[in-house]
């Protein structure tokens, strides 16, 4: 482990030397992902089951970057000992989800949740009744213009109980580079539902979340949430009673942009704490920065004479692909590889690259993520060495934020202005590195303390 000396008290004064190392890229502000509009439309079943399916139209709204978000939430009656036979996808345990279009485009399944009640017992074969939420979406390329209709086909079973509801929503959003459900949560007889936080946390962020309660409640909205939709209906024809079935139905969405802390999540329902249950799906939104794509995770690691870089998106738009760059001292940079992207997606992707050719003793990776129309933008930097000991901490500046690069994991951060105020203080779980966006960083010299395997490291760098 390297040994550093301690921390002097004042950062300041001991850092400037320094200075002439950093490199000096323009400041960017960053967008920030904007809900555009939204449609909704409800409905309960007759006896055939034929009134039960929302008839929803949405009209494109103008904007960049978009995500259009389509969700279904279904309260369904069941015949007691009929295996499930109205579920809307046959079985959520393991059917196929049903196939929602809008136009001609297939929209991408994001998530499914499910609850299922019979007197007290959790039996889904012999479900009394049965609540589900599922998501779909997708990206800019694929969203139709103008007026269109949403067409459920495949694996769809028509609500065929009187006492069946359903509820039908579409959602826009802008300013967005990628999209991944990091949360579903359900529960019985209960009121309320709360999520974890979403790491990382930075302004790049917004959560977006959907709640489902049996019942015809209120759904408002978490701390520091907005509440962009708030539907409910009421059926009074529904045969099963025990867990206030014949309430109806309602759904709610929200969501929250800029920097992400703890409890991202959590909606509340009006009414009794014995409803039936409650059901939420939660996603976090990546606005649009200088790398069009979601980079959830960039590693590299040496393995058998050889550096492995393995990276992980969560979205993708318009992405030609990723151009490999290596670089010995951390300012010269050499292309070594390419890796094909995949133009337009919502799901998780791995990718991996080996480096056979190990130049040095310590090597700096990062990769240049580039559009099809050429745009591109450069992701934080990794470092990787055969013996995997570190004797420093490295600072790379890229258009709108500040990386800090170092095999050994960071446990903390601290930045101090030139007035030796602090203004962030962050504490970090097993990173060896870390982003710090400077949007809301005035320009000027600031001073960076990190904590962690290396000891007590200062590093300093300016925002112009």
């Amino acid at each position: 482990m390297l040994q550093v000396k301690p921390y002097f008290k004042n950062p300041v004064n001991r850092i400037m030397r320094g200075i002439w190392a950093i490199l000096l890229f323009p400041m960017m502000l960053v967008g920030q992902v904007s809900y555009l509009s939204g449609s909704y439309d409800v409905a309960t079943a007759s006896g055939s089951g034929a009134g039960g399916v929302p008839s929803l139209s949405y009209t494109t709204t103008a904007g960049s970057d978009r995500v259009l978000i389509f969700f279904m939430i279904i309260e369904r009656d069941h015949a007691p000992g009929a295996t499930g036979d109205n579920w809307a996808s046959n079985a959520p345990t393991g059917g196929s989800v049903p196939t929602v279009e809008i136009s001609t485009t297939t929209l991408s399944h994001l998530s499914s949740q499910w609850i299922y009640e019979y007197d007290a017992i959790d039996t889904e074969s012999d479900a009394d009744m049965s609540l589900e939420l599922m998501v779909y979406g997708t990206l800019e390329a694929n969203i139709p213009s103008g007026t269109n209709s949403f067409n459920i086909t495949a694996n769809f079973n028509n609500p065929s109980n009187a006492g069946d509801d359903a509820i039908f929503g579409a959602l826009m959003f802008e300013n967005v580079a990628g999209m991944s459900n990091v949360s579903n949560a359900n529960c019985s007889n209960c009121n309320s539902i709360s999520t974890a936080s979403v790491a990382p946390n930075d302004g790049n962020n917004a959560i977006f979340s959907l709640a489902a309660a049996s019942g015809d409640r209120t759904i408002s909205a978490g701390t520091n949430q907005t509440l962009i939709n708030n539907s409910s209906l009421t059926n009074g024809s529904g045969t099963y009673t025990g867990f206030s079935e014949q309430d109806g139905l309602s759904g709610g969405a929200q969501y929250r942009t800029g920097t992400i802390l703890s409890s991202t999540s959590e909606f509340s329902a009006s009414g009794a704490a014995d409803m039936f249950g409650m059901l939420e799906s939660v996603f976090r939104i990546t606005a649009t920065t200088a790398l069009p794509v979601d980079l959830v995770s960039f590693m590299a690691e040496h393995l058998e004479g050889k550096n492995v870089l393995k990276w992980k998106t969560g979205a993708e738009i318009n992405n030609d692909g990723f151009e490999i760059q290596r670089s010995i001292d951390g300012l010269n940079w050499e292309e070594i590889g390419w890796e094909s992207g995949a133009g337009n997606a919502v799901q998780m992707i791995d990718y991996t690259f080996v480096d056979d050719y190990v130049p040095h003793e310590k090597t700096f990776y990062r990769l240049k993520q580039i559009d099809f129309d050429g745009t591109f933008g450069y992701s934080e930097v990794v470092v990787v060495s055969p013996d995997n000991k570190a004797s420093e901490v490295y600072v790379f500046q890229r258009d709108g934020f500040v990386d800090f690069v170092c095999e050994k994991e960071i446990e903390g951060i601290s930045i101090f202005n030139m007035n030796g105020e602090i203004v962030m203080n962050n504490h970090i779980v097993n990173a060896k590195n870390y982003a710090v966006n400077l949007s809301s960083f005035k320009p000027g010299i600031y001073i960076t303390q990190l904590n962690g395997d290396n000891g007590l490291v200062n590093k300093s760098f300016i925002v112009r």
